[in-house]
């Protein structure tokens, strides 16, 4: 794990940068960068060898701590031997960069916060080259110098295409598709829009499936050729061509998978292998399977699951195989392991 959930207090505290600096110390490995949610690839699988089979006696050394970061949910990351972190500071969002050893380098606001309950931050931001790219709770995207933290553009996106946020607002981690910077207003006139990654200007907006943003940060894939952007909204799966924001396919996921409990607080990214797609939620709203065509043009049901509705953080595929936490209720859930092909429970245990 090398990312960290942080508690929703005013001052909260930045622990070790995580698991990923006490393995390398431990074992003298060098710790790869973690550059935005879910690690470089967002299936949040870490391509780190050498790690400790278990904690030495006493758990693992705290290295560091930090205060002041500001109240949030969101998760820190690493690149370029920086940590960045977003939390809510006053009525600002703001973007706060250590060095390694827990000295803060500087602290900038660059967004409003949520205008609804709770105001803290909850987007992790996405780190590449000399850029950082984050979302504010108030639908603001900007991109900052990595090294000073000086603003290079900021958009009120969700203002200018005509958001409609979900009752928690926007929880979604910037993603980076070539030259673009890929956000989810939803709403009436767009679903998904391309900012240029060096400028903020508009490079494309999709059509709109009239519909609330979840709180899922999107994947880019790649399906008969070219890219496409599988996102969530609180109704539905979509495919978005990633060159012009063409809408490729759409399945209403809120019809799905024990239909009468989806309440459109979908939380976890898709899940994608070899032409089929996973999504999932919790609430017991389960989980739905899709295969793509070969174009990458449709989309269908493989199989629909109710023992997987994971609430927050997401799965892991690994080896044929899903592994994640269900909802049992906001404080309590199960391990629960399913098969990738078939969705049958391989097991579900406390």
């Amino acid at each position: 794990m090398t990312s960290i959930r942080a508690g929703s207090k005013n001052s909260r505290a930045l622990l070790t940068y995580l698991c990923a600096i006490v393995i390398g110390s431990l074992t003298g490995a060098q710790a790869a960068d973690w550059p935005e949610f879910g690690g470089p690839n967002r299936n949040a699988i870490s391509s780190e060898t050498g790690l400790l089979k278990e904690w030495p006696e006493g758990g693992p050394q705290l290295l560091w701590s930090a205060e002041g970061i500001g109240a949030g949910f969101s998760s820190a990351v690493i690149a370029n031997g920086t940590v960045y972190v977003t939390g809510q500071v006053g009525e600002q969002e703001a973007l706060t960069a250590f060095d390694l050893a827990g000295k803060q380098k500087w602290q900038v606001p660059y967004g409003g916060v949520s205008d609804k309950w709770p105001k803290d931050a909850r987007s992790t931001p996405t780190v590449e080259g000399d850029s950082v790219y984050v979302i504010s709770g108030a639908g603001v995207v900007a991109c900052l110098d990595a090294a000073s933290g000086l603003a290079k553009w900021s958009v009120e996106a969700r203002n200018e295409f005509g958001g409609k946020p979900g009752n928690w607002t926007t929880a979604e981690c910037p993603l980076l598709v070539d030259d673009k910077v890929i956000y989810t207003p939803a709403g009436d006139q767009t679903t998904v829009v391309a900012l240029n990654k060096a400028t903020g200007k508009t490079v494309w907006t999709s059509a709109p499936v009239n519909d609330a943003s979840a709180y899922v940060s999107p994947i880019c894939i790649e399906r008969g050729g070219k890219q496409q952007i599988i996102a969530v909204t609180a109704k539905w799966i979509l495919g978005v061509d990633a060159a012009d924001g063409k809408i490729l396919w759409k399945v209403e996921y809120g019809k799905l998978a024990n239909a009468e409990k989806a309440n459109g607080i979908n939380c976890c990214s898709p899940v994608y292998h070899d032409g089929k797609v996973y999504v999932t939620a919790g609430y017991d709203h389960g989980s739905v399977q899709l295969q793509l065509s070969e174009d990458g043009t449709e989309a269908k049901v493989v199989w629909e699951d109710q023992t997987l509705d994971c609430h927050h953080g997401g799965v892991v595929l690994l080896d044929g195989y899903l592994y994640g936490a269900n909802w049992i209720n906001n404080g309590t859930g199960n391990w629960i392991c399913l098969d990738w092909n078939t969705g049958q429970v391989k097991y579900d245990k406390s």
